[in-house]
């Protein structure tokens, strides 16, 4: 990255005052050596001392060059006056080499050759803040070679003063000048100060208490050094102290302030740790008090903090990084692995993760869960740089605690027909699926598109019954990403046999996919009770337009959904109590459409508003959040290919026999050996044996005494490494009771990327979670944590 050389007036005031004084000073000693050269009563003003040398012209020139260059800092004219500086220092040491005793031109005679010359010292410490200037270097190197101007011009300060004539005899330091020296002091000053920011200058003009200590130690440093300096050669030369002794006297004055300077440093550093330790201590206690489990990793992804609900979460998984980065986490809903880049544990590697994603997780004492993962990015942190607050919040009692609202709006009766024909329809449905889906993996060509059209057929079969029970107390609750304007065109068709001819319907989709997290059926559902509702608002204003509008965007974060048409409108009292459940203003309504939609949005914490008056039409809004980055793009049929299952041995305890013939014959396609029981004890039976299996799987609903909570209870206790996948056609009571467990609950019917999916959770050694490492996985053995 190279440097910003942006001009010196857009600079802060305190320190753009003390270059440009370092710079006119510079500036002055340059001038006043000009006017003693041309001006002989002015004799000494280039020279400063008698017996010193003087700033000749040549030098005097090239330092107006430099104050140019840096006045006119970031411009060409900037890059021309450094570009004529550098030129001329070079030709100045040509002349040098090729005649060391060669005089220089001035513009007064009689100058002593011997004496009264631009040295080569001089050039080097010029040519030294010319450079940068002219190349525009990186803040490295233009700190570096600032500092080697400023350190260059302090030695020939400190020779001028304790020994010029041993300076001077040194040929790069022939002919320094007291005026040359301070000035090239001042012009390397004015370009560190410049570039501050990138360089250790920044530490001495700092603001505040710290900048001033830095100052005051410098002041102290240099002045400390050279007064003991000057009181030593002054003993040495009235021969109250041999060389020997003043030098070994300097040797200890240097040895104890370098000790107390890295004990100064030392506590210093003790402080700061000090300090950071009980900001941490002090974040940890804010973020206790959040409710949420909270981590903090820095740029490298190493956990700086954690707070103690994090530390709970992530105690089994050996802390906040292991367990980000190694848990095996999937879309909720789909259950397909989030792996590589959409596994949450790349959220710590890359920029701009910043945002709401959602994910699940299999909590080994509570079974599935539905977290939201909230990510923030913060910037230029003193002393860390970048770090990455992540939050975790537990979503499930939340939807939870929504569904059970929402069962108490359905109507109960239609509720029980529902959800006991689901029952039966998810046995049937679920042995045709597995039969296709075997049937499309080991089939090619006309054969297997006849196999996909049954599968089609199934999963319309399974809308339709979750349609069913939307309508019931016992409804399915399984949401998962989709992309709205994918839905919304493939349900056109749908919709506008619904309005029957009576008003048109023209669509506004983006063509991009606007993904959020909902159950489709719900989805469906809502479109339509909108739909029909315009359709009987333009059926109530005669000659009002004919036509619906159904629109889909995207505002802060959020996607909107519109329903638009021109009807009658309604009132302001009907407007007040149209998302009343059974609330309605026509003889034929329900008055459940509204109150529907706005619980299908707040169950997906969105809102639904409405802005409507008489005789002008109304305006229906969903908002819904926009699906975080972790599960965008993963809606729809994610079958892919087969996953490799084979050597498993799976206990599958199912009492109807049509489906479970169908259940065999899918896990055998998959290499799965399935051993059959139809009743619980059975299986327990079996267990208690000792006969060895990689996982239970068993029907909720079982005949008998024992039901397959019971039988997953049981087993624990025998094998507690067992993993447990229970299945259910509807979600009972009963059926719930497999969260409480630790078990994962798959509903009825299943398909077989489904089922392979759930069996790669639960099963470690399958494939190797989180993002992609390099090299093979080592053996793991086939059991996992519970």
């Amino acid at each position: 990255m190279r440097a910003r050389w942006a001009p010196a007036e857009k600079r802060a005031g305190g320190a753009v005052r003390l270059e440009t004084l370092l710079t006119g000073f510079a500036a002055l000693s340059a001038m006043m050596a000009l006017i003693g050269w041309l001006w002989p009563l002015a004799a000494l003003l280039p020279r400063w001392a008698v017996g010193f040398p003087a700033m000749v012209p040549v030098t005097s020139a090239l330092v107006l060059g430099l104050c140019v260059a840096l006045w006119a800092n970031g411009t060409k004219l900037a890059q021309a006056s450094a570009a004529a500086v550098v030129v001329c220092a070079i030709g100045v040491v040509a002349c040098r080499i090729m005649g060391p005793f060669a005089p220089v031109p001035t513009l007064a005679p009689g100058i002593d050759a011997t004496a009264d010359r631009a040295s080569i010292g001089t050039m080097i410490g010029l040519g030294l803040i010319a450079v940068p200037i002219l190349v525009r270097a990186p803040p490295r190197l233009v700190s570096l070679m600032g500092s080697a101007a400023m350190l260059w011009s302090l030695f020939c300060l400190l020779g001028l003063l304790f020994d010029a004539r041993a300076l001077f005899d040194v040929p790069l330091l022939s002919g320094m000048s007291l005026p040359t020296a301070l000035s090239i002091l001042a012009l390397a000053l004015a370009l560190l100060l410049q570039h501050r920011a990138q360089c250790w200058m920044g530490i001495l003009a700092a603001p505040g208490a710290s900048g001033r200590a830095a100052r005051q130690g410098v002041l102290v440093a240099l002045t400390l050094p050279v007064a003991l300096g000057l009181g030593l050669k002054a003993l040495v030369l009235s021969d109250r102290l041999s060389v020997a002794l003043g030098v070994a006297l300097m040797a200890g004055i240097i040895m104890a302030a370098s000790v107390a300077t890295v004990l100064a440093i030392s506590h210093a550093r003790l402080l700061a740790d000090t300090t950071q330790r009980s900001e941490i201590a002090w974040l940890r206690t804010v973020f206790d008090t959040t409710g949420v489990a909270a981590m903090v990793f820095d740029a490298a992804g190493h956990a700086v903090l954690a707070n103690r609900l994090a530390e709970d979460l992530t105690a089994r998984s050996g802390g906040p990084v292991r367990w980000l980065r190694e848990t095996r986490f999937f879309v909720p809903g789909t259950l397909e692995p989030l792996t590589g880049a959409r596994h949450p544990g790349a959220l710590l590697g890359v920029h701009d993760t910043r945002g709401r994603h959602y994910v699940g997780w299999i909590d080994p004492d509570r079974g599935e869960r539905d977290l939201g993962l909230y990510v923030h990015q913060v910037d230029d942190v003193p002393g860390r740089g970048r770090i990455t607050i992540l939050t975790v919040t537990d979503e499930t009692e939340s939807w939870t605690a929504r569904d059970h609202i929402t069962r108490l709006e359905r109507l109960d009766a239609a509720g029980l027909m529902a959800a006991s024909a689901s029952h039966e329809f998810g046995n049937i449905f679920g042995a045709l699926q597995l039969s296709a889906d075997v049937g499309v993996l080991q089939t090619e060509g006309a054969v297997r598109a006849q196999f996909q059209a049954v599968s089609e057929a199934c999963l319309r079969g399974t809308r339709m019954t979750q349609r069913l029970l939307d309508l019931s107390r016992d409804g399915s609750d399984t949401s998962e990403p989709l992309d709205l304007a994918s839905v919304i065109r493939e349900v056109e068709g749908m919709l506008n046999a619904a309005l029957a001819g009576e008003a048109g319907l023209m669509l506004d989709l983006p063509d991009q996919p606007v993904t959020v997290i909902a159950n489709r059926a719900d989805l469906v559902a809502v479109l339509m009770n909108l739909v029909m509702n315009g359709r009987d608002a333009i059926r109530d204003r005669p000659g009002a337009e004919r036509l619906l509008w159904l629109r889909l965007g995207v505002r802060d974060g959020a996607a909107l959904i519109r329903v638009i048409d021109a009807g009658a409108g309604m009132s302001a009292d009907t407007l007040a109590r149209a998302t009343t459940p059974f609330y309605t203003s026509r003889e034929t309504g329900t008055g459940l459409g509204l109150s529907m939609a706005e619980s299908f949005a707040r169950r997906g914490n969105g809102s639904l508003s409405l802005d409507s008056a008489p005789g002008t039409g109304t305006r229906v809004t969903v908002r819904l959040p926009l699906a975080g980055t972790a599960v965008q793009g993963l809606s729809g049929d994610a079958r892919g290919d087969s996953p490799d299952l084979a050597g498993l041995t799976l206990l599958v305890v199912e009492d109807d026999p049509q489906f479970h013939d169908a259940l065999s014959a899918a896990l055998l396609s998959l290499g799965v050996r399935a051993v059959h029981e139809t009743r619980a004890e059975a299986a327990l039976a079996r267990l208690e044996a000792g006969e060895f299996c990689d996982v239970l799987l068993s029907d909720i609903r079982l005949p008998g005494a024992m039901t397959g909570i019971d039988l997953a209870r049981r087993a624990a206790r025998q094998m507690p490494d067992l993993p447990v996948l229970l299945m259910a056609g509807y979600h009972d009571r009963v059926s719930r009771g497999g969260d409480a467990i630790g078990a994962m609950v798959l509903r009825k019917p299943i398909s077989l990327r489904l089922l392979a999916n759930a069996i790669r959770i639960l099963r470690p050694g399958v494939d190797a979670p989180g993002p992609a490492r390099p090299g093979p996985a080592g053996p793991i053995p086939p059991q996992r944590s519970r």
